[in-house]
């Protein structure tokens, strides 16, 4: 039995090796009517200094996007990409 996708997928990326490596194991198993929702989550410190800025978690989080991208913009999916 083959394992595919038929609906919405949310697929969580932490960094940019995990969401090359995870965009390349989901792919085999999109259709045209998967939806394939990429999300990185950011943490903000509750009150505290964080050690980026917000600015350089969202280049961040679009060069796991970018590096997502090759893997699934060659399946029959859409695709959607968000920071959380």
């Amino acid at each position: 039995m083959t394992l595919t996708f038929d609906a919405t997928v949310v697929v969580p990326v932490a960094d940019t090796d995990d969401s090359e490596r995870t965009a390349r194991a989901v792919a085999p198993s999109l259709t045209s009517t998967s939806t394939v929702i990429v999300a990185n989550v950011i943490e903000k410190s509750g009150g505290a200094l964080d050690k980026a800025s917000m600015e350089q978690r969202e280049k961040h989080a679009e060069e796991m996007f970018d590096r997502v991208r090759p893997s699934l913009e060659e399946s029959p999916a859409t695709l959607e990409t968000g920071v959380l």
